[in-house]
C-alpha cells in the first residue's frame, strides 16, 4: 500500500509542524464525520428518521451499521461497507488520541521531530500515562483518517445508489467504487484514491 505522504513546509520548527498537523488531523476527522452523515441519510431514507440526530461519530456509525445490515445489499457490499464504517470508527478514536491527549516536548527545551511524549490523563488519578510519540505517529493518523474518508465516501455514493434511489445511478456502484470501500486502493496526491490494478 504506497499512500500518498503529507508534505510539511521546510522552515517550521517542530512545534509548529506538530500544530499544523493536529490541523490537518481535525479537519480529515471533521470530513469523515461528514461522509458518515451522508451514508446514514441515504440509508434511513426519505422517512422520519430523517430527524433522527446521531450526537456523535460513534452513534453515527453504529446506526449506519445497524440500517446496512439490514438494508438488502449484497453480501459484499454490506462486508465491506461494515468494516469501512468500522474503520471510521477506529480512526476517529486515532484522531481523538492525537488531538484530546497532550504531545509536549520529551526534554526540556527539545524541539526535535523525533521526541514528543503522549501525556494521556489517567481516570480516577491525577497522574498521565506517557508515551513516546513523533511526527510519523500524527502522520499515520492522517493516513488512517484519509483512507477512511475515501472508504466511507465511496460506500455513501453506493448506498445513493443502491438504497436511496435504486436503479437510478448505476454508475456509482462500478468495480472500481466497491474496491475503494473494499481497501483496496492507494491514496494519491490530489487527496483520491486509485483502486488497485487502475491506471487512472
Amino acid at each position: 500500500m504506497a499512500d500518498y505522504e503529507m508534505p510539511i513546509p521546510s522552515g517550521l520548527e517542530a512545534s509548529d509542524q506538530l500544530s499544523l498537523s493536529i490541523g490537518r488531523v481535525c479537519r480529515e476527522d471533521v470530513v469523515l464525520e461528514q461522509w458518515c452523515r451522508e451514508v446514514f441519510l441515504a440509508l434511513v431514507g426519505a422517512g422520519l428518521g430523517l430527524y433522527l440526530r446521531p450526537a456523535s461519530i460513534e452513534q453515527l456509525v453504529d446506526g449506519c451499521r445497524l440500517m446496512l445490515s439490514n438494508s438488502g445489499v449484497s453480501d459484499r457490499w454490506q462486508t465491506a461497507g461494515d468494516d469501512a464504517l468500522i474503520a471510521a470508527k477506529a480512526a476517529h478514536k486515532d484522531r481523538n488520541r492525537v488531538v484530546h491527549d497532550m504531545l509536549l516536548p520529551a526534554g526540556q527545551g527539545d524541539d526535535d521531530l523525533a521526541s514528543w511524549n503522549l501525556d494521556q490523563v489517567q481516570k480516577k488519578t491525577l497522574s498521565f500515562k506517557v508515551t513516546p510519540k513523533s511526527l510519523t505517529d500524527v502522520a499515520r493518523t492522517l493516513n488512517r483518517l484519509s483512507r477512511a474518508n475515501q472508504r466511507v465516501s465511496n460506500l455513501g455514493f453506493g448506498m445513493v445508489s443502491l438504497v436511496l434511489l435504486p436503479g437510478g445511478g448505476p454508475e456509482l456502484v462500478d468495480d472500481a467504487t466497491l474496491s475503494i470501500v473494499e481497501d483496496k486502493f492507494d491514496l494519491i496526491a490530489n487527496g483520491g484514491a486509485r483502486p488497485y490494478g487502475s491506471t487512472e
